[in-house]
């Protein structure tokens, strides 16, 4: 019984030619078969697609990720709006301040803005604030979507619906910001130092717990 079972398998690999060379042979081909299988294979076993590969050995679309990289990590921080620039018909504002503060994902802003006093009426101030969902998308452009917020630059309070769309182009040149859109509005920031309480803040306390007049303190 024994005999007839080796006979057997030396009639099998015989006959399949796997002796020898043959054996090696086979072995070669499905070794290459599976490194191709793994060349065209993501990490999560997907299929790679050939022209992500050319995309990132493009010198163009290579610098504009190097761009969009810079301004992402270059927005994050404090910022103190210094100059705001409506979109025209509608003249600069008498007075403007505001405040931008950038996270990872979540930015927030907040504007008030005094008109020019056209009437003998004094204008009412207009306040814009909210928090938005931001990112520097392909276009290099800063793109939000509203989390919350509201503005009353119609006269009447505003909600903002849920992710509401701006955009801006972004410049940043040393320590100003420019936000621009095509219609003309432009916003000027300077970025402050927020990673400690000011000096100037401590004393602004300490005159408060003795009683003092704090505009004796900002003059």
């Amino acid at each position: 019984m024994r005999a007839r079972t080796i006979f057997c398998l030396v009639a099998l690999l015989t006959g399949s030619q796997l002796t020898g060379n043959g054996l090696l042979s086979a072995f070669t081909e499905s070794t290459a078969s599976t490194t191709a299988s793994i060349a065209v294979t993501g990490a999560d076993g997907g299929e790679t697609d050939p022209q992500q590969d050319d995309e990132l050995v493009d010198p163009a679309l290579r610098a504009s990720a190097k761009r969009v990289e810079a301004l992402t990590n270059g927005l994050k921080g404090a910022w103190r709006l210094v100059r705001f620039h409506p979109a025209a018909p509608a003249a600069d504002p008498a007075q403007a301040s505001g405040l931008l503060l950038v996270g990872d994902n979540i930015l927030t802003i907040q504007l008030q803005t005094v008109p020019q006093q056209t009437t003998s009426r004094l204008p009412e101030p207009v306040v814009q604030v909210g928090a938005h969902y931001w990112r520097i998308g392909p276009l290099e452009t800063l793109e939000l979507a509203s989390v919350t917020g509201f503005d009353n630059a119609s006269g009447d309070v505003r909600f903002e619906p849920s992710l509401e769309p701006r955009e801006y182009v972004p410049t940043i040149v040393g320590t100003r910001l420019v936000l621009a859109k095509p219609d003309g509005t432009r916003l000027e920031f300077d970025r402050f130092d927020v990673n400690s309480f000011p000096p100037q803040a401590i004393r602004f306390v300490e005159a408060m717990r003795a009683g003092r007049n704090l505009d004796d303190l900002r003059k």
